[in-house]
C-alpha cells in the first residue's frame, strides 16, 4: 500500500513503556508556529494527505472535532486553505543554512 494509508499514524492507544506518548516533533512544531500539541499533530496529518474523517479515527475524535481544529489553526496561521496551513507550517520549519542570519541579526551563541 502506498499515499497517507501505509503510514502508521500513532493513536491514542500507541505508547511507550512508560504509558504516555512523546512526541517531541509536535511540542517543536507548537513552538515554532503557535499552535497546539493537538494542532500540530493534526497539522501534520493534513499535510500528509489524511481527510478529516481518517484524522477523527486515527485521534478518537469527531470529524466536526477536527473541523473546528482547523478553523482555529487556520486563524492562528493566517490561511484560508489546507494547503494553505501546510504551506506556512513548511515555511516556519525552514532555518537559515550555514553562514546565512535569521532576520533579526546572528543567533547567540
Amino acid at each position: 500500500m502506498t499515499g497517507p494509508e501505509s503510514e502508521h499514524i500513532p493513536k491514542k492507544s500507541d505508547s511507550d513503556a512508560a504509558g504516555e506518548l512523546h512526541f517531541s516533533w509536535m511540542e517543536d512544531l507548537a513552538g515554532r508556529t503557535g499552535l497546539s500539541p493537538r494542532e500540530a499533530e493534526i497539522a501534520r496529518m493534513v499535510a500528509k494527505g489524511l481527510s478529516n474523517k481518517q484524522i477523527a479515527a486515527a485521534l478518537g475524535i469527531s470529524a466536526w472535532t477536527v473541523s473546528t481544529h482547523l478553523r482555529r489553526m487556520y486563524a492562528k496561521l493566517d490561511v484560508h486553505s489546507r494547503a494553505g496551513m501546510v504551506a506556512r507550517i513548511a515555511v516556519s520549519s525552514e532555518r537559515p543554512r550555514r553562514g546565512e542570519y535569521y532576520a533579526d541579526g546572528p543567533p547567540d551563541t
